[in-house]
């Protein structure tokens, strides 16, 4: 089989300076603002953390243009992201969801810092703290954010066609001319929910000692709920193709479909971590919530489909008994004929 292709040429550098405008605008528009509005504000920045420790240690919190100036968190958040882009530099989904986090961790801490100088501006009182609907309006802002960056980021490009049969050594099932392939089967992660709980837990306690970067806490909050979606998970075999649904975020589906399928097999894999499961990418994708036999599709592109379901075998010889239907009388991949 053909080795992966660089899927994510085309749209890559246009997905990189969306990954990086977020943090951009996180940088600079602390120092726009206080530039513009110095005069209109307090002598020292008792915003995030410090508003709570003004009482005890009073001359500790920097003054305004030091605070504005502080761009480590946001360069700790920008290498973090551009790493993980770097990383799924062939494949586009990957890179959308860099896209999607950056638009929505930092892009909503930017609104954040831009309602912290405004609580400042003649304030009466030197420490600044948001109204309680700030964390409410935050999270709104960081799902905004996300579907924004989400759509900006542009479409996946297109699978080439498998032409030929499954080879004559996968398993298959022989189907009547009335026959169907039909599969379901549900799939559970418990390393999902276990990280997905962890990175919520990590929120609510950024949120309740108010320090850390700007955006931790949204960000905090995105990876636990997009982990947490992803628990569960249901496998169905149909006439159009392998369709993977994550019911708990809003019914997601990936489907492969049969036209870029070579073949199907059975393999061993080990429970990790997908990023979105199935609807994610790179040289391996699919839902491995555990460790065992699954269900590999090898896709004209290179890449396989992964899916640990029960009875992996049969799951296999429905999806070739289907492809050898579709396909009619031709070559199989080694070259050999297959009866139809």
């Amino acid at each position: 089989m053909a080795g992966t292709r660089d899927l994510a040429r085309k749209g890559r550098a246009r997905r990189l300076v969306l990954v990086l405008l977020p943090f951009l605008a996180l940088a600079m528009l602390p120092r726009v603002l206080v530039a513009h509005y110095r005069d209109r504000l307090p002598e020292r920045a008792y915003v995030d953390g410090w508003a709570r420790m003004m009482e005890r240690v009073p001359d500790l919190a920097p003054s305004w243009d030091r605070w504005a100036h502080n761009h480590l968190g946001v360069l700790l958040g920008a290498a973090v992201i551009v790493g993980l882009f770097v990383w799924r530099w062939e494949y586009p989904t990957g890179q959308r969801l860099m896209v999607l986090m950056s638009w929505g961790g930092a892009g909503s801490a930017a609104v954040a810092t831009a309602l912290k100088v405004g609580a400042a501006l003649d304030a009466t009182h030197a420490a600044v703290t948001l109204a309680w609907w700030w964390g409410l309006l935050n999270f709104g802002l960081m799902v905004v954010g996300a579907v924004v960056g989400w759509l900006l980021s542009g479409p996946k490009p297109r699978l080439p066609d498998a032409m030929l049969k499954p080879p004559v050594t996968a398993p298959r099932l022989r189907l009547g001319a009335t026959e169907r392939a039909v599969f379901t089967a549900s799939l559970r992660s418990t390393q999902q929910l276990m990280w997905g709980s962890t990175f919520l837990g990590l929120a609510l306690m950024a949120s309740c000692i108010d320090v850390g970067p700007p955006g931790i806490t949204p960000l905090y909050m995105l990876l636990g709920l997009l982990m947490l979606s992803q628990a569960t998970a249901r496998l169905r075999i149909t006439r159009e193709g392998v369709c993977l649904a994550l019911p708990w975020l809003g019914r997601l589906t990936r489907l492969v479909q049969y036209r870029h399928i070579q073949s199907a097999s059975v393999t061993r894999q080990k429970a990790s971590l997908q990023c979105l499961a199935g609807v994610g990418d790179g040289p391996v994708f699919g839902y491995t919530g555990r460790t065992g036999p699954a269900l590999t599709l090898h896709l004209s592109d290179g890449r396989r489909f992964v899916a640990t379901v029960d009875d992996a075998e049969t799951a296999a010889a429905l999806v070739n008994a289907e492809l050898d239907r579709q396909r009619g009388p031709c070559a199989t991949a080694d070259q050999k004929s297959v009866p139809c």
